[in-house]
């Protein structure tokens, strides 16, 4: 592969984010958008650029702008991985469907051959008593005497006379009907005794099953909490819901997989991270990725030392001896462009495209991205005419500021106490939507086990030869594949089981981790399980939670907490201080009152290559004219 090919999925995101930026973006925003290190994007945004004919523009602070206009793309992939994709995708569509179809496919094949059983039986009784031996032996009683025919008198025919099993209800005299008649009550002796047997057998496995339930929910209880108020620390876990019906070839592979998910997202924390730092002024601490991440203070630290490395930050210490994180670069965005709002409230809140490039001084696609922007940050409208008009509310300024400024609102970024894990569903099927796919499954199970048990009979009844790859056809291979559609969810169920158990613990660490911020937002970095109880249950009783006091003493190892040994031992526990964490939280809070966002703004451009292209293709139609 060549460094090309490489670098083509990073200059397509940096087309994409531009897009999606309203056609201009800094070095910030493509960082932000893509979450993808400085150096990627620098190294690949001029190439990205002239793929797709953007222009660059410099700002008086020499900040680069980035800027797309047209429709035109990227080259694409080469023929080969297009190829790759193609048939890895048409083979998963054929697998999914191929299961689905092996599944309706069997079971038509066992109504099929059910049918033709019935008629050969239907045809073999018409014949009355005729034996199948091809001697002059007196019939189904001489049989038995017959040299010539005994190999018809086998194990498999029902009354060891060698006929058909439609031909023996109606052969045989007095004294063979006897000897059937004391076989089959023998059988049917050992069958009930076989019956008690494994009756006993399930009652037993029923007892041990419901005994082992009982000491794990014991377990449980005493060694996570389940007591008191367990819901509202996230141990209840909520079940995925499955609610969506797939299409009909996929639901075999649902109902045995379970629904689809994406594919693990390996810039997740890194996305939410940089979100978290561009709505916070560019100052973090790592008390803040601990509240993103649920990590401890150590890991959170070497987090976020990684992404000041690629991502343009930088260290400051305070004058408390913290260290701080700082991201002014990220906070260099288009998004603060906003000046001409101020010249369009006076134009009546409204303006074309052509007005507002010949008062810009741009093309008009530059104009167009830039008014798009305008409208998406500040709510204006677009009406589509002889000429594209934007309008924009009387208060898009007032309402923009107090949008800037809000804290609290809608943001891009979650904590880690607000994605409680849930347990996962086990079977992608809505609960409505099992029943056919249980009931063919179930049939072809059955009826496979029954053509297995009756291989001889079947072959002697329709004159058909099941031996080597024929019965791995119709009977081993569909008894595994319907066995599987079974044995897997079963399997998954198990682990689920198990792993819901580290769902709990985290779920739950997750949310004292709330509690614990909560209470360190206060005056002191002092903190008692007696606290956290009234935070978390509104009922101060920790004594009534006793996991809470084993939770801290965790989260005090993880956030270098200590054990505060001066406090007056009292009925409320033990006090725990958390120095540094307390220390972070206030002092990034004052870094950020700091932080002067006007002199991080773009400021008056004094180059923009849109511009230039403006000027010549003016100048070339001033020449054509003359």
């Amino acid at each position: 592969m060549s460094a090309g090919d490489v670098s083509l999925p990073v200059q397509r995101d940096i087309v994409r984010a531009i897009r999606g930026h309203g056609g201009r973006a800094t070095l910030g925003d493509l960082m932000a958008a893509t979450s993808r290190p400085s150096a990627d994007i620098e190294a690949n945004v001029l190439p990205a650029l002239n793929g797709v004919g953007g222009h660059l523009a410099v700002d008086d602070n020499g900040e680069l702008i980035y800027s797309v206009q047209g429709p035109r793309k990227l080259p694409a992939d080469p023929w080969i991985y297009r190829l790759g994709r193609l048939v890895r995708e048409a083979f998963k569509a054929i697998f999914f469907a191929g299961l689905t179809v092996v599944l309706v496919g069997y079971f038509a094949f066992y109504v099929l051959l059910a049918l033709a059983l019935a008629v050969a039986a239907i045809a073999a009784a018409s014949r009355g008593g005729d034996c199948d031996c091809d001697c002059d032996c007196g019939g189904c009683e001489g049989c038995e005497g017959c040299a010539e025919c005994a190999g018809c008198c086998d194990s498999v025919s029902f009354n060891a006379c060698g006929d058909s099993l439609a031909g023996c209800f109606a052969c045989g005299g007095p004294a063979n009907k006897a000897r059937v008649k004391a076989r089959n009550a023998d059988r049917r002796g050992r069958s009930r005794e076989r019956k008690q047997a494994r009756r006993a057998q399930r009652s037993q496995r029923r007892q041990r099953r419901t005994a082992r339930r009982h000491d794990t929910l014991v377990a449980l209880r005493s060694s996570m909490g389940l007591t008191g108020e367990p819901a509202h620390l996230g141990m209840a876990l909520s079940r995925e819901v499955v609610s969506t019906k797939p299409p009909f070839l996929r639901a075999v592979r649902d109902y045995i997989f379970g629904p689809p998910r994406p594919l693990p997202d390996p810039l997740a924390m890194e996305r939410n991270a940089l979100a978290f730092i561009r709505a916070h002024d560019g100052r973090v601490a790592a008390s803040d990725m601990v509240m993103l991440t649920g990590l401890s203070l150590s890991a959170a630290d070497a987090v976020l030392l990684d992404i000041a490395t690629r991502y343009a930050g930088d260290i400051e210490v305070s004058e408390q001896g913290t260290i701080l994180y700082t991201f002014d670069r990220l906070l260099v965005s288009t998004s603060g462009d906003t000046s001409p709002l101020d010249w369009i409230a006076q134009q009546q809140h409204a303006t074309t495209v052509e007005t507002f490039a010949r008062r810009e001084g741009v093309d008009a696609p530059t104009a167009l991205a830039r008014l798009q922007h305008l409208a998406s940050v500040a709510g204006g409208q677009v009406e589509h005419g002889a000429t594209t008009r934007f309008v924009f509310p009387s208060d898009a300024r007032e309402q923009l500021d107090a949008w800037s400024t809000q804290a609290g609102g809608v943001r891009d970024y979650v904590y880690c106490w607000e994605e409680l894990e849930l347990s996962p569903a086990v079977i992608g099927l809505p609960p409505d939507e099992r029943g056919w796919v249980v009931g063919f499954n179930l049939a072809n199970l059955v009826l496979g086990l029954l053509l297995l048990a009756n291989v001889d009979l079947i072959e002697e009844l329709l004159g058909v030869d099941f031996s080597g790859g024929a019965a791995w056809a119709v009977g081993y291979v569909p008894l595994a594949f319907s066995a599987s559609v079974f044995l897997i969810p079963a399997i998954r169920n198990v682990a689920r089981a198990i792993g819901d158990r580290g769902r709990r613990r985290r779920n739950a660490h997750r949310v004292v981790l709330l509690a614990l911020f909560h209470a360190l937002e206060g005056d002191d970095a002092k903190v008692t399980a007696h606290e956290l109880s009234e935070t978390l249950f509104g009922v101060a009783r920790f004594r009534q939670f006793p996991h809470l006091e084993s939770e801290l003493r965790r989260l005090a190892a993880e956030l270098q907490g200590s054990i505060d040994t001066e406090a007056p031992l009292s009925d409320r526990g033990l006090t725990y201080t958390f120095e540094r964490v307390f220390d972070e939280l206030h002092a990034v809070h004052h870094a950020r009152l700091t932080v002067d966002l006007g002199a991080l703004q773009l400021a008056k451009i004094v180059y923009d290559t849109s511009r230039e292209d403006a000027e010549d293709m003016e100048l070339d139609q001033q020449i054509e004219e003359l």
